[in-house]
This record gives C-alpha cells, sequence and structure tokens, in this order.
C-alpha cells in the first residue's frame, strides 16, 4: 500500500484527505505497477505544496526553465537498489516526490473554470503517474496513455469521494 507523507508550505488551507482518497483510485488502476515499482510491501510519496516563487527556483535547476510550472516529479524507483547496497533501509520506502505550486494551480483552476480541489488532484494524479514512469513527453503514444490513466484515475476518485471512504 502506498502511504502518503504531506507537506504544505503555504497558507492555503489543503487537506491531505483527498489525496489519500487519489492514491487508493490509483491503486485501483496501476495497482501492478505501483506493487512491482517499488518492491515494497508499504510504500510512501511525497506530496509539497509550495509557491511560484520557490517552484520557479526548482524548474529553473531541475529543467532549466526560467518560469514556475504546475507540478514537478521525482521518481526515486531507478535509485532503489543504491541505499540497500550502504544498509540504509529507513530511507527505502519512499518512491519520489511530487511538488504542486499552488498559485499555479489556482491561476490554472480559474482559467479552466473549475475548483482549485479539482486542480490539484488532477495535478497530484499527473505527479504520480510521472513517479511511476508514465511521461507524457516522451512519445504521442505515452501521452495518450497518461491521459487515459489520468481520467481513469479521476473516475475511481470520483466514485471513492461519493462513497465517502
Amino acid at each position: 500500500m502506498l502511504k502518503l507523507d504531506f507537506f504544505n508550505k503555504t497558507k492555503e488551507g489543503i487537506s491531505s484527505k483527498i489525496f489519500e482518497r487519489a492514491i487508493l483510485a490509483a491503486e485501483k488502476i496501476i495497482g501492478d505497477k505501483i506493487s512491482h515499482g517499488t518492491g515494497f510491501k508499504d510504500a510512501s510519496i511525497g506530496l509539497i505544496f509550495i509557491g511560484d516563487e520557490e517552484m520557479h527556483g526548482m524548474n529553473f535547476s531541475h529543467r532549466n526553465m526560467d518560469k514556475p510550472t504546475d507540478v514537478l516529479s521525482f521518481s526515486y524507483l531507478e535509485k532503489a537498489q543504491f541505499p540497500y547496497e550502504l544498509g540504509i533501509d529507513e530511507f527505502m520506502d519512499s518512491v519520489g516526490e511530487v511538488f504542486i505550486s499552488v498559485d499555479t494551480a489556482k491561476r490554472q483552476a480559474k482559467e479552466q473554470k473549475h475548483s482549485f480541489e479539482e486542480e490539484i488532484i488532477t495535478l497530484f494524479i499527473h505527479g504520480l503517474l510521472h513517479v511511476f514512469g508514465y511521461d507524457h513527453e516522451r512519445s504521442l503514444a505515452e501521452e495518450k496513455l497518461t491521459e487515459k490513466l489520468t481520467l481513469e484515475i479521476k473516475k475511481e476518485y470520483d466514485k471513492i469521494s461519493r462513497a465517502g471512504k
């Protein structure tokens, strides 16, 4: 099972509960990829909310893009063997991190005429898919698969939310 490590570095009131539902939805849709990708009985993913200023710096340092972006993901799955070689087991449960800019998410929600919650859930799902190897920038086929999985996970998320889990 994938658990959430939630950090909000902004003043925006955001509940971690909605992202726990998104993880449940993702596990139903891409559960095999998650369990095979982690190799752990229990694994965690970090979700960090930041502002545009910090996101701008991260986007520049990691992608050489001189502007903020909505979401950045970092996968630690490829490096999973290294800590074992050092005998450091306590760090091995983290599969990656997803950073979301609250400022950009608010703007995008307004532009697309939907709620802030819907925007940040979509961004989290998008980031989660990146952590598990889905990359829309490699090919058109990957882009279509990522979009399809995002929609399927969002539908499952809505179902879980309506059930009140």
